[in-house]
């Protein structure tokens, strides 16, 4: 702050008599900021399409796009789904209770992706996620067939610090 103190009579707003006192006084602020581990992730929906037996379901190679704070270091996994199964398979739920055996696994195709087989990344600080995580999706083809309906599961992408 600057400031200008009359040390007389003040004749106007600008003028002082005798004279005006100046000086500066300095006040500092402190700024500070933590900033937090955090991720982006676009993670699309997974269709096996259509078959009439178990078998013929294709396997989906998927990605995930991914990017945290800069000089992070997040592992990533997927949760169980809502059956809460990962070995040998997740499953998908269909008409009548019923199930369709399916699994995730990492790019070497064999790995499931599960909690204990988090894969670790560096995270680079960018704006959109950038950073593809590719994994493999696939229908247990020696299962047998369930009856004709509609199968689902839920699950979800996890990144911990």
């Amino acid at each position: 702050w600057d400031f200008a103190v009359c040390d007389g009579v003040q004749v106007t707003p600008l003028i002082c008599v005798p004279s005006y006192t100046t000086g500066k006084f300095t006040v500092m602020i402190n700024v500070t900021m933590i900033v937090a581990n955090d991720c982006r992730i676009s993670a699309p929906n997974v269709d096996f399409g259509t078959a009439a037996l178990a078998s013929q379901f294709p396997a989906v190679t998927q990605n995930i796009l991914v990017d945290c704070t800069k000089g992070s270091a997040p592992r990533m996994n997927f949760t169980s789904g809502s059956a809460g199964t990962t070995r040998p398979w997740r499953k998908m739920t269909g008409p009548g209770g019923n199930s369709l055996q399916y699994n995730i696994f990492r790019p070497d195709g064999t790995t499931i992706w599960e909690a204990p087989q988090a894969l670790g990344f560096q995270g680079s600080g960018a704006l959109t996620p950038k950073q593809l995580q590719t994994y493999l999706i696939r229908v247990n083809p020696e299962q047998a067939t369930p009856p004709a309906g509609s199968y689902s599961d839920t699950l979800s992408v996890v990144i911990s610090f």
